[in-house]
């Protein structure tokens, strides 16, 4: 991706969209660099295309999501990860909202969301 101290700049394109199933459900579905920009100085290097889809169910104070993750890096290996994550709130009159957020994940190569 560099070559005598020089980088390269892109344009990289995402797209999603999100959709209220009910007051308590949500689902989505994004790709990001949908455009797969090139970012490679002497050699064609295009960053890979992620495809995420969602669903999150809100509970008033509480939170319950799974995401499913797919992306081909660069060297042309599939990867697909599942991802669980939670959240739980209590409000404080005089303090406001404290969170506690916690999450997990699974799948092939390195974890990296």
């Amino acid at each position: 991706m560099f070559k005598n101290g020089h980088g390269k700049s892109a344009v990289g394109v995402d797209l999603g969209g999100l959709y209220a199933l009910s007051s308590r459900f949500r689902a989505g579905l994004s790709f990001e660099n949908a455009n797969r920009p090139d970012m490679g100085l002497s050699q064609t290097l295009r960053l890979p295309m992620i495809t995420r889809i969602g669903a999150v169910f809100d509970k008033t104070y509480s939170k319950i999501s799974v995401e499913v993750s797919q992306r081909t890096y660069l060297q042309s290996q599939s990867d697909t990860r599942l991802h669980f994550g939670g959240e739980r709130q209590w409000g404080f009159k005089r303090y406001g909202l404290l969170s506690l957020r916690g999450g997990a994940g699974v799948g092939g190569g390195i974890f990296v969301k």
